[in-house]
């Protein structure tokens, strides 16, 4: 059998509230509620992780949840691909104590992937000193959230235990550009030719992926989205992108804001990643199961669920996805042409497995976001 699971949007208006706008929505900086280590239950030391395309805004986001943090010890891990940290330089102007605080500066590498061992370890390391109400960890911009989380739930910190029993991962944080939002979820670029992470693709396991794949990552596996620069975008711009989120993430939190300003509660020791549910429910695979609760009287995104037990016959599939070029497709263009024609019908992800006819033997995965096919 084969089944797909389709979100596609519709161009009419939509109105968005600005929450985390100061002069909206203020914020009130009580963090007496926040449950740091000291009030955990189980004494884990609390993690947020900071995900974004460079330039997004997530150094301006740290910064701001470190001048308001009011007495929360922060352990911080700052990432960046290039020899020299710029971020980490600016996270410890933001003035660390340098007697309960710490800063760890992870350079030349992603943290995702030829530094993960490295993460791991200075997480561990870190949790085990028992000085710190809580940790952040900013990832590149080329940082994908789920390998590490993987590797905290099975890095092994020994006598038979494994990292996830003495930090505990919180909250996922992703913020988003929103005047670049749409270039880069419908961009056919790789990470390697996109202007600002083509010095991250040096790191020889990101240089093959997409851009629009790199950003679905990052989406998809967050609890808290910010939209940054909000009020550089029309309304209309604006209402599409978060409308786009929520149809790669039903579950997530939508902050649109400026200047990456958030309640330092917003995105601390807020208790709502759960490694169970991200495992097994995400935000696509809620449609499998019938537990995705429809948002259509808000939102301008429509999911469909397509199942049968009938295969595809080939030829067709082929028309419906290449046009007139399915006899003489490379490919290369056939990926880009396919792209292309899924777009034209309003999707905007879809994702699943298929049958051909005159294959039964064989399943094919099907994997689509924005231009990337």
């Amino acid at each position: 059998s084969r089944s797909l699971s389709l979100s596609h949007t519709h161009t009419h208006t939509d109105s968005l509230v600005l929450c985390g706008l100061g002069h909206i929505q203020p914020c009130h900086y009580n963090l007496d509620h926040l449950q740091i280590r000291g009030r955990r239950a189980d004494k884990r030391l609390p993690i947020t992780l900071l995900s974004g395309f460079l330039g997004a805004g997530k150094t301006t986001l740290l910064q701001r949840v470190l001048k308001n943090r009011l007495g929360v010890r922060v352990a911080l891990i700052v990432n960046d691909i290039g020899a020299v940290n710029v971020d980490a330089r600016a996270a410890a102007s933001m003035g660390l104590d340098s007697e309960s605080e710490q800063l760890v500066e992870l350079s030349n590498g992603c943290m995702c992937c030829s530094l993960r061992e490295d993460l791991l370890a200075q997480i561990k390391d870190l949790a085990m000193s028992n000085k710190y109400d809580a940790m952040i960890i900013e990832g590149s911009g080329a940082a994908e959230p789920l390998p590490i989380a993987e590797g905290i739930s099975a890095y092994d910190v020994g006598r038979g235990k494994v990292l996830d029993d003495v930090v505990a991962l919180d909250t996922l944080v992703t913020v988003v550009d929103a005047p670049n939002f749409a270039r880069d979820f419908f961009t056919r670029e790789q990470v390697v030719e996109h202007k600002s992470l083509r010095m991250e693709s040096t790191d020889g396991k990101m240089g093959g992926s997409h851009v629009a794949e790199l950003m679905t990552e990052q989406i998809e596996f967050a609890n808290v989205i910010v939209v940054n620069k909000a009020s550089n975008v029309s309304a209309e711009s604006l209402a599409e992108t978060k409308d786009i989120i929520a149809g790669l993430n039903p579950s997530a939190r939508i902050i649109a804001t400026d200047f990456s300003k958030v309640c330092p509660s917003d995105v601390l020791c807020t208790g709502l990643f759960d490694w169970d549910s991200a495992e097994e429910q995400p935000g696509w695979a809620q449609l499998l199961t019938g537990t995705w609760v429809s948002k259509a009287s808000t939102l301008n995104i429509q999911h469909r669920m397509y199942s049968r037990d009938r295969p595809f016959h080939g030829g067709r599939l082929a028309r419906l996805l290449l046009g007139t070029h399915s006899s003489g497709a490379t490919p290369t263009t056939a990926v880009v042409d396919a792209a292309g024609a899924l777009m034209g019908l309003g999707l905007i992800r879809s994702k699943g497995v298929f049958w051909l006819a005159g294959q039964s033997d064989r399943a094919g995965e099907w994997q689509h976001a924005g231009s990337l096919f």
